[in-house]
């Protein structure tokens, strides 16, 4: 986290960052999806609806539990990453 902060501007720093043990989303076909959830909000700074899951089962329990994390602290306007 401190290596985010020093590296980034304050804008682009996200308000919530948590390690996943299970790494980078897959698609079906084992390919990385490095965008599942690098946004979670959409235009209107609503949370989005859906999110889209790969066949990786342990990240898709991580994103959920991003996507819990997220609606618990009201997030809007920040970025949340994998």
């Amino acid at each position: 986290m401190a290596k985010i902060r020093s590296e980034l501007s304050p804008r682009h720093v996200p308000a919530v960052v948590e390690e996943c043990d299970a790494g980078i989303p897959k698609t079906s076909v084992q390919r990385q999806v490095t965008d599942v959830q690098s946004q979670m909000t959409d235009v209107q700074g609503q949370l989005a609806a859906h999110v889209m899951f790969g066949a990786n089962i342990e990240t898709n329990t991580v994103s959920r539990q991003i996507t819990d994390l997220a609606e618990l602290l009201n997030v809007h306007n920040n970025t949340i990453t994998l």
